[in-house]
């Protein structure tokens, strides 16, 4: 494999898809719609999938850390703030996280940290950072 022929497929692979770094925050739209498509149709055990994946949560991400300034607020506090913005209750957002509802409370009221993977859900439902959630 040359690297001539991998450019050459990189950029057949960008025009005929148009997949690249959002420059305005409709390209980010577009990303977050189709990721999201992606992971609801495709599984993710497929390496190719995954790699297409990957490659558009590192668009996203280093979109979301060049455009969001710095939060100054902890765990909780973003989540709480989230579900205000979103009228959701403590059940209903653990309903759709397939997660308890204790577990929701004690992680809002500080009893328990947000642990690695319920960030990510966390992160997935809100369209947001993951780094949002993680101390």
């Amino acid at each position: 494999m040359s690297s001539q022929m991998v450019v050459g497929a990189w950029n057949q692979f960008i025009v005929t898809s148009q997949i690249k770094r959002p420059e305005n925050e409709s390209e980010y739209q577009q990303l977050l719609e189709l990721t999201d498509d992606l992971t609801e149709r495709y599984t993710l055990s497929d390496p190719k999938i995954c790699g297409l994946v990957d490659l558009l949560f590192s668009y996203i991400s280093d979109w979301e850390n060049h455009q969001q300034a710095p939060i100054n607020a902890q765990p909780n506090e973003v989540l709480e703030e989230l579900m205000l913005e979103q009228n959701l209750t403590q059940t209903a957002l653990a309903n759709a996280l397939s997660i308890s509802q204790g577990l929701l409370s004690r992680v809002l009221s500080s009893e328990r940290e947000v642990s690695k993977t319920l960030a990510l859900r966390l992160a997935a439902y809100f369209r947001v950072s993951v780094e949002l959630f993680l101390v």
